[in-house]
């Protein structure tokens, strides 16, 4: 081979295991239902936030997570108003160790690692939250948590 044609092979194969490892880390958040206190159901998608309705009550968000080989499985989870259940793939994630105050924070949130409770691939999940009703807010946000070298390797790819 010509010498010129060895950099095209590397810049190939360098493309390729850039596009590998983006789609090992793939995280995606689908398919979301908000059940509401009165029983009624609707499609909605995250980011949810919206006006809170009058009175409070307990309301439940289902959907499917979808991680990557790779991908982060520590979510930071932000409620709006107070997060009172989470179950992933039909198992009662243990909150034990955060606090009342971070399942209810809605500038900040929390860090939960749902490793032991999801597979690579299709995963779903229910998070059962109260809010307080009103004229504030209600809503939720779910995204990966990426440090270390995820971090430095989603940064380069985005």
């Amino acid at each position: 081979m010509h010498k010129k044609y060895y950099g095209w092979l590397v810049i190939l194969l360098a493309s390729c295991a850039l596009v590998y490892l983006g789609s090992s880390l793939f995280f995606s958040l689908s398919s979301f239902e908000l059940r509401h206190p009165d029983g009624n159901r609707e499609t909605v998608s995250l980011p949810l936030s919206r006006t809170s309705e009058s009175g409070s009550g307990t309301y439940q968000l289902y959907g499917q997570i979808v991680f990557g080989r790779w991908a982060s499985k520590i979510l930071h989870i932000t409620p709006d108003d107070r997060v009172l259940q989470i179950v992933v793939n039909d198992n009662e994630v243990d909150l034990s160790d955060i606090s009342r105050e971070s399942l209810s924070d809605w500038s900040y949130g929390f860090l939960l690692n749902v490793e032991p409770y999801v597979n690579s691939g299709r995963n779903s999940i229910q998070i059962t939250f109260w809010d307080q009703g009103g004229y504030g807010l209600m809503g939720m946000k779910i995204q990966p948590e990426y440090s270390g070298w995820r971090m430095l390797i989603m940064s380069g790819l985005g």
